[in-house]
């Protein structure tokens, strides 16, 4: 899941992502592209996610084929090259339910307190993520940090520094 603690450190957003939610994946992706607040806003506005890209826009194929592009009658018309092409851009683009599958759109709105508290019991709105990303404001910028869960005591972690948490999984 993907949270973005207000400025006034009081709010909290957030959105379910399907696909690789772990730190090489959406961690990573996260820590490496989404550094602007405001892009990280735009990303929360989509709605849940099923898949996290470089980018908050839909690819070429999913605009215009749909969600699933390569199942589309025209897109099967393509030019085998155009096809590939096409293919091998979907992964650095985001994929939302609301936007690209016509789903009604769902996000997470909490107080922090609210937040903390779902941390702490496990109550959050979707079960089954490993990891939790909080985008927080700090003095100087924005910082991401990561929560992981743990099966074996059935409790989220503390939440960590994302940078440093990519860096040792390397």
């Amino acid at each position: 899941m993907i949270f973005k603690l207000s400025e006034d450190k009081k709010q909290v957003q957030g959105i379910y992502c399907h696909w690789n939610g772990y730190i090489n994946g959406v961690g990573y992706v996260l820590q490496t592209f989404y550094q602007d607040a405001k892009k990280v806003e735009k990303l929360i506005a989509l709605g849940n996610i099923s898949s996290l890209g470089k980018y908050v826009e839909a690819s070429e194929a999913v605009q215009k084929f749909g969600f699933y592009p390569a199942t589309s009658e025209e897109f099967l018309k393509l030019d085998p090259a155009k096809q590939n092409r096409l293919l091998a851009e979907e992964p650095y683009y985001t994929v939302a339910y609301h936007r690209d599958r016509g789903e009604a759109k769902h996000f997470m709105e909490m107080t922090y307190n609210e937040f903390q508290d779902c941390l702490e019991k496990d109550s959050f709105q979707y079960s089954g993520p490993e990891y939790i990303y909080l985008l927080v404001p700090t003095k100087s910028g924005h910082k991401w940090l990561v929560s992981s869960y743990s099966k074996v005591f059935d409790v989220w972690g503390y939440l960590q520094d994302l940078s440093v948490e990519i860096n040792e999984t390397k």
